[in-house]
């Protein structure tokens, strides 16, 4: 960035590397991003400069501790499954178990360096697990036939009772329309003296 016709770029400085100062890193709306700087190949404390270019009394010194990485290459990884049934080698050559114990080799890499092994007994446990999910698949499979069954027989019975309870309200119709009918021939029936009398009255 320019601002006032001066150019604003950042600088870093150290003893322990041989860099360029004419190597700058420019600042883009205020801020100034750099993705690596190289480290030193020797352990200890690597200290940094990083500056202003145009106001050197702007400026931050950094420190990072350097540590040399453990060398692994020919050391036998120690992760391992809580089960104990899968190890990863690094090497081929570490390859000591009895053939009995670790005789199944799943994956290995082209280079030969990396394998993968697997304790025969995995597939076995895989085996029982696999034969048990199917032998509860099948209770749950039989115990909905077998409901289903009985929820078919109670609708059955249950339309069957239905249809008597209509049959029923139909018969207990009918009764009261003929128990109506006897009271009213009852009502229009008169014993004879009272007739007697009606008819003397009405003279």
């Amino acid at each position: 960035e320019e601002i006032h016709g001066q150019s604003h770029t950042l600088t870093i400085k150290s003893e322990s590397l041989d860099t360029d100062d004419s190597v700058r890193y420019s600042f883009q709306h205020g801020l100034c991003t750099v993705r690596s700087l190289p480290l030193p190949q020797i352990e200890g404390i690597f200290r940094f400069v990083a500056a202003h270019s145009c106001y050197p009394e702007l400026h931050l010194t950094v420190e990072v501790h350097v540590e040399r990485a453990p060398n692994v290459e020919n050391e036998c990884i120690q992760t391992q499954y809580s089960d104990g049934k899968v190890l990863l080698l690094k090497d081929s050559s570490a390859l000591k178990a009895p053939k009995g114990e670790l005789d199944d080799v799943h994956h290995q890499c082209s280079d030969g360096k990396i394998l993968l092994l697997q304790d025969s007994a995995a597939p076995k446990d895989v085996e029982n697990l696999v034969g048990s999910i199917i032998n509860d698949q099948k209770e749950l499979e039989d115990g909905v036939l077998k409901y289903g069954m009985c929820i078919g027989n109670h609708e059955k019975k249950l339309k069957i009772l239905n249809a008597r309870l209509v049959e029923i309200e139909q018969h207990i119709s009918k009764l009261e329309g003929s128990m109506e009918l006897d009271l009213y021939n009852y009502s229009g029936y008169l014993p004879g003296e009272e007739v007697m009398m009606e008819r003397i009255e009405s003279k």
